[in-house]
C-alpha cells in the first residue's frame, strides 16, 4: 500500500475538506489542502507547541483581522528558507 492510499484508508484528505469549512479565505483551504503529515515526531510536537500557543491568544481574544485574505503564499515559502529572514517590507 502506497502513502497515497495509506492517507485515503485513514481518511486523511476528509479531515482536511473538514477543516478547510471553517475558513473563508480560498487562499487559507488551498493551503490547509497542501498540508502533509509529519514525519517526525519531534516536529509535529513542536507545531502543536505553536497551535498551543495561537490556541492560547485566541482565548485572550487577541483575534487575527478578518479582512486578512490577501495571497501570503509567497511570504510563506520564503520563511521556510534555513536562514532567510523577512524584512519588514515583506
Amino acid at each position: 500500500m502506497n502513502e497515497k492510499e495509506k492517507l485515503e484508508k485513514l481518511e486523511y484528505y476528509k479531515i482536511l475538506e473538514s477543516i478547510s469549512q471553517f475558513t473563508k479565505s480560498e487562499v487559507a483551504k488551498e493551503l490547509i489542502n497542501e498540508i502533509k503529515p509529519f514525519k517526525y515526531k519531534d516536529l509535529a510536537l513542536r507545531r502543536g507547541e505553536l497551535i498551543s500557543a495561537a490556541k492560547r491568544l485566541l482565548i485572550d481574544r487577541i483575534y487575527p483581522p478578518e479582512t486578512f485574505d490577501y495571497d501570503i503564499k509567497a511570504i510563506l515559502e520564503k520563511s521556510r528558507i534555513e536562514g532567510l529572514f523577512l524584512s519588514g517590507k515583506d
